[in-house]
This record gives structure tokens, C-alpha cells and sequence, in this order.
């Protein structure tokens, strides 16, 4: 839930110019607002992932959300197909070379 903004009240100086406090109160509330919307999203992507079925997470990765093969990329099946052959290649190789 978004907190409500607060109502538009400006504090000017002399000149008729916001004054440096209400810049840094805007800036901070700007700041807020982000770390609020970024803090949401996170929520949902955590809701979704503890509602679905228990997934084994494998080797952690260096990214920041899962990656792989959206099924809406032309010919995901032929390319998912040749990432387990390379797969497979990759495990034989490391017997290769450990055994």
C-alpha cells in the first residue's frame, strides 16, 4: 500500500524560490516514493514464490532475478533441446577429465 502524498505546501524565501529545505524534503520524498514501488515489487515477487510449488533452487546465482529461456522466444523448444546438449557435453567432458 503507497502511503498518500502529502499536500503541496512550498516554503519560499525571499526571492519567491523554494527554499533549499523544501528542495531536500521533495528530493527525499521522491527518494521514498522509489525505495516504496522497488519494496512492493519485491513483496510480490516473494508472495509469488512462496505460494508456488517448492522449486530446487540449484547453484546460486550472480543475478539478481532467475534467468533462462522465456517460451515466448521463437524456437524455445530447439533452443532449450541444444542448451541439454551442451549440458550433457559439458558433464561428460568433466568425467573426461576427473576420471
Amino acid at each position: 500500500m503507497t502511503p498518500a502524498a502529502p499536500p503541496a505546501v512550498v516554503a519560499r524565501n525571499g526571492d519567491g524560490q523554494e527554499s533549499p529545505y523544501r528542495q531536500q524534503v521533495g528530493l527525499l520524498e521522491r527518494r521514498l516514493r522509489k525505495l516504496t514501488d522497488v519494496l512492493e515489487h519485491q513483496e510480490a515477487l516473494l508472495a509469488r514464490m512462496s505460494s508456488g510449488p517448492e522449486i530446487d533452487t540449484g547453484v546460486a546465482s550472480v543475478y539478481r532475478e532467475v534467468q533462462g529461456l522465456d517460451d515466448s522466444v521463437p524456437e524455445a523448444e530447439r533452443k532449450r533441446e541444444m542448451m541439454q546438449q551442451i549440458f550433457q557435453a559439458n558433464m561428460q567432458l568433466r568425467e573426461s577429465v576427473s576420471g
